[in-house]
């Protein structure tokens, strides 16, 4: 990784972080006051507020007055799973990328609330050479492209063998635009790098 950053069920990433700071306040046994959960992801108790009544139409949360709110079965569920999902990341990023502790759990909050939407257009992960389009298989290769082997030769090839004719590489250089010709000499390569070289582009289509 639905629209809009959105997992499964309308819970987006931002609704991930609530729900898994509120079962490490102990909101999976008891409320938590608006005041504590704000303390804790450093919000405005307004902000908290607005959060936990989306959180409660969703079924997420149970909200009690001056009592505070409370995690369902369906919202301690969603809990688990961003927990789940953080731990993996500051392992990762621990012991493949030697973060420290309190600099893994940082980037693991910041990977965690980036929205990502499913793909309508697959993306050829350059780790696999396949496509994908789910928001958490990208995210898993992300990770994987850090220090996984990059194929991309494959990647040209199975993108020319499913009907691509034309590749654009946007950004400085022209680095990758080179190798893919020289992978495939019938594939048309154009580099775009400047406001100026895009709108040219943008005319030919």
């Amino acid at each position: 990784m639905h629209l809009a950053g959105s997992r499964p069920g309308g819970v987006s990433p931002n609704m991930a972080h609530y729900l898994g700071e509120l079962y490490r306040l102990g909101g999976h046994r008891q409320y938590v006051s608006p005041s504590a959960l704000a303390a804790e992801l450093d919000v405005s108790p307004p902000a908290v507020a607005r959060m936990g009544g989306r959180l409660s139409e969703r079924g997420l949360v149970d909200r009690k007055r001056y009592r505070g709110v409370r995690l369902t079965d369906r919202g301690e569920r969603e809990a688990l799973r961003e927990i789940r999902y953080h731990r993996m990341s500051e392992a990762f990023l621990v012991n493949v990328l030697k973060y420290g502790w309190h600099e893994a759990h940082a980037m693991a909050d910041a990977l965690a609330k980036v929205a990502m939407s499913p793909l309508v257009v697959p993306l050829v992960a350059n780790v696999t050479a396949r496509p994908v389009t789910a928001p958490t298989e990208i995210r898993r290769l992300l990770v994987e492209q850090v220090t996984g082997v990059v194929r991309w030769r494959e990647s040209v090839l199975y993108m020319k063998e499913h009907g691509v004719t034309h590749i654009v590489e946007i950004g400085a250089g022209r680095v990758l635009a080179g190798l893919c010709k020289r992978i495939d000499g019938d594939l048309d390569c154009v580099s775009v790098g400047t406001p100026e070289t895009i709108e040219e582009f943008l005319k030919t289509l």
